[in-house]
C-alpha cells in the first residue's frame, strides 16, 4: 500500500515538475528568441513545383526587432493592389519572375523594385507584373 503512494507522489512530482519546466521554457523562448508573427503567404502549388503567393491575401509579416512589412496579392497571386481588369487599360507590360528577391521580401509593396521599376518608367504607360515562385528554380518560376 505504502509502496503504491509512493509511486503516486513520484508521478505527481514528475508532472509538476515537467509542466512547470514546460512553463519556464516556453517564457524564455518568448523573450530571448523572438519567432515570425504573420499569417502564411506562400502555399506549395504541386503543378508549378513551388512555393506561390496565397491569391486575394493582405496582410503582414514581422519578426521582432528585424523587420516588418506590409504586402497584398491579388487575385492571381502577384504582388499587387490592382486586378486583372486594370491590367487592361494599361498598354505596355513587364513581367518579372523571380524568386523571394523579386517579391520583395522584407519590403512594403510600394518598395519593392518591380514598383520602382514601374515608377521610373511611367506607370500609366507600362505595368510591371510582379510574378514569383519563391524559393524555386527558374524552372518553377517559368511554369
Amino acid at each position: 500500500m505504502n509502496f503504491i503512494k509512493n509511486i503516486r507522489k513520484n508521478l505527481a512530482a514528475m508532472l509538476i515538475s515537467l509542466i512547470v519546466g514546460l512553463l519556464i521554457g516556453e517564457v524564455i523562448i518568448r523573450i530571448f528568441f523572438s519567432q515570425f508573427i504573420s499569417p502564411v503567404q506562400f502555399y506549395y502549388d504541386s503543378k508549378l513545383g513551388g512555393m506561390v503567393p496565397i491569391p486575394n491575401q493582405k496582410g503582414f509579416k514581422s519578426h521582432p526587432k528585424e523587420y516588418h512589412y506590409e504586402y497584398q496579392n491579388n487575385k492571381i497571386g502577384m504582388r499587387d493592389t490592382r486586378q486583372l481588369s486594370d491590367y487592361q487599360t494599361i498598354p505596355y507590360k513587364i513581367l518579372a519572375i523571380g524568386d523571394s528577391f523579386t517579391y520583395g521580401w522584407g519590403v512594403n509593396d510600394d518598395e519593392t523594385f518591380c514598383k520602382i521599376l514601374e515608377r521610373k518608367i511611367n506607370k500609366d504607360l507600362v505595368a510591371v507584373l510582379n510574378a514569383v515562385a519563391s524559393g524555386a528554380g527558374t524552372d518553377s518560376q517559368i511554369l
